[in-house]
């Protein structure tokens, strides 16, 4: 032990220093009001099935304007999407 005592390696050092945020990011609500990421639920789109908040605000909450931003400068001709992908504005 000697001199080495206190002292942890980087890795452990760098895993504590996430560990943080993690935790905050975890407690968070992953969806503004019940739509689950990364599965395209097409009901919620639908005007006669959803009567509630726009499909957009379910998946994307405040951020659908920025989206649209990144989408329109990093995939112009809409190679990546599915039926409720963030369209470019």
């Amino acid at each position: 032990m000697g001199g080495r005592q206190g002292r942890r390696p980087a890795h452990r050092l760098a895993a504590r220093a996430l560990r943080g945020p993690v935790r905050r990011h975890r407690r968070r609500p992953a969806a503004a009001d019940g739509a689950f990421i990364n599965y395209p639920d097409t009901d919620l789109a639908d005007p006669a099935r959803n009567t509630g908040a726009p499909w957009q605000t379910l998946y994307f909450g405040d951020n659908h304007r920025r989206l649209q931003r990144v989408k329109a400068k990093w995939d112009p001709r809409n190679v990546f999407h599915h039926a409720l992908s963030v369209r470019a504005a």
